[in-house]
């Protein structure tokens, strides 16, 4: 037995070794969970107007739009928790900050990073902001343990050899991957992302309304506007939406907004304003779209 373990110790330690050394290198690797990691640790002092929520605010809101110094520290699937999180760790550090931007979309309410596809992302949070929580797994501390190894050797071998980093953000932290991509079939993604988006988990609603209280909580605590919105979709999105669903999420930023004078609320879900050319699939918009829409959130923002 003894010369078992011995063997597998000499078989296995090489193994472990070529595994921590490709983690040290992947994570050597900038992207935009490092970017805006280190532009919040240095630079947050200056920034007025904050953007925070998923891929729906990373593309479609470009802080370079506002009258104000922003900065856009959204993330593709970011959910409430994660926004808490940010605006919790860095909103002591900016005195200047006037307002938190947060999307609350059809999926906000009833979806947690954890319980769907996308909860490999969590480690992301992990490993480069300093995310700590009770119940973590070892994978959400691993990069190795996320990516098939072929794609991240590729990644580590891309970097070194040539300086191919993974930061596909303006220095403001805008999402620049839709700004000129070539429009997807609206009509299919639109049935595709209503359909992925419609969940009814409860306690994912409980856990997202608490994580929202507390997000208004901290902006009244610093003195700070938080203005919500829906953002805008294509009728192939909205037209497949589950009433119920959609009225529950309306109905608590209307709430909010009424029960607290430092918050506000605007739907443009179904807004006239834009059109199909400003959409690169059915729920997210282009750089145009993103224009249209920073500016709209600017001039609400100088009421």
């Amino acid at each position: 037995m003894k010369q078992f373990v011995v063997k597998l110790l000499a078989f296995a330690a090489p193994l472990l070794c070529l595994f921590m050394g490709l983690e040290i290198l992947v994570r050597q690797i900038p992207n935009n969970y490092s970017y805006k990691r280190h532009f919040l640790d240095h630079h947050c002092r200056s920034v007025r107007i904050l953007v925070l929520g998923s891929s729906h605010s990373l593309y479609g809101v470009d802080p370079e739009q506002f009258s104000r110094p922003a900065f856009n520290a959204a993330h593709v699937s970011q959910t409430l928790k994660f926004d808490l999180f940010i605006l919790d760790k860095y909103v002591g550090n900016m005195p200047d900050l006037d307002c938190v931007c947060l999307p609350v979309s059809y999926f906000s309410i009833t979806s947690e990073l954890e319980h769907v596809n996308e909860g490999r992302r969590t480690k992301n949070y992990v490993i480069y902001y300093g995310y700590r929580e009770f119940g973590l797994q070892l994978k959400d501390h691993l990069e190795t343990a996320n990516s098939p190894v072929r794609r991240l050797v590729r990644s580590v071998g891309n970097y070194y050899s040539s300086g191919m980093d993974h930061v596909t953000c303006s220095p403001e932290g805008f999402g620049l991957s839709y700004t000129n991509a070539p429009q997807l079939d609206l009509e299919k993604t639109g049935i595709a992302a209503a359909d992925r988006h419609t969940n009814d988990d409860r306690s994912a609603s409980v856990a997202n309304e608490y994580y929202l209280s507390r997000i208004v909580e901290i902006c009244r605590h610093h003195g700070v506007r938080l203005l919500l919105f829906t953002p805008p979709a294509c009728r192939s999105y909205h037209e497949r939406l589950c009433n119920s669903q959609l009225k529950r999420v309306v109905r608590t930023c209307e709430g909010l907004a009424k029960e607290n004078e430092h918050i506000d609320y605007v739907n443009l879900l179904h807004s006239p304003v834009f059109a199909e050319d400003d959409f690169r699939d059915a729920d997210h918009l282009n750089g145009e779209g993103a224009v249209k829409l920073t500016k709209i959130l600017d001039q609400l923002l100088k009421r």
